[in-house]
């Protein structure tokens, strides 16, 4: 997620021509290790609202949560979505990797988030309100967002810009190849996550197949 204005530039990307947000986000999500009690409340609604879905799938969904609950990760929509894509293909869903300009309570932003058989799987929201320190918001959630456009309290807008989208960061990578931007994490730190998600050592073998899913796609 980022401001509508742009104007503190701050995003969840984790993308720069050098890649130092990329190299940063990486070493905090897959190095740092936070002793603390699960948010049995976030899971378990996860498993509710995604009752019907694969388990391995909702299994990924929900290793994603923890980690943005241990890490206390203040941004991430277009990284956790990119790697829960990957996860969904590798359980036969079609997903969609979907970005926009989005409104809650009256504030502007543009985020990303996933989209399977018209179920929103925003993930992101729960950090970006509750641990980035430019949240534009004064309150707390507690819960992510998993549901049908119409329930929600966020207006996601789903490809759709204003006259500021070009001035955003996640417009820098929108309409590239898929696999430019995972490969542009050093050290495959995309991919790793990826493995974090699916609780998957990261083999040659297992590289080259989730590899495919995002092969002829772009953002």
């Amino acid at each position: 997620m980022e401001e509508r204005s742009n104007r503190t530039n701050w995003t969840v990307l984790h993308y720069s021509r050098n890649n130092r947000s990329v190299s940063y986000h990486f070493r905090y999500i897959l190095k740092r290790r936070t002793i603390m009690s699960k948010n049995y409340k976030g899971i378990h609604y996860i498993q509710e609202q995604l009752k019907d879905f694969d388990k391995s799938f909702v299994n990924c969904v929900i290793r994603c949560f923890n980690l943005i609950e241990e890490n206390k990760e203040p941004d991430g929509c277009l990284s956790n979505t990119t790697a829960l894509y990957i996860c969904a293909k590798s359980c036969g869903y079609n997903p969609i990797i979907c970005y926009g300009l989005c409104n809650l309570d009256g504030r502007d932003f543009y985020h990303a988030w996933l989209e399977i058989n018209d179920t929103i799987i925003d993930l992101s929201i729960y950090g970006n309100v509750n641990y980035s320190p430019y949240s534009m918001w004064d309150y707390k959630i507690s819960l992510p967002y998993i549901g049908k456009y119409d329930d929600s309290k966020i207006s996601y807008g789903k490809f759709k810009f204003d006259e500021d989208w070009n001035k955003s960061l996640i417009s820098q990578v929108t309409g590239k190849p898929l696999i430019q931007y995972i490969d542009s994490a050093p050290q495959y730190g995309m991919w790793r996550l990826v493995c974090r998600y699916m609780n998957k050592t990261l083999t040659k073998e297992l590289f080259w197949q989730l590899r495919s899913y995002a092969e002829n796609v772009q953002l």
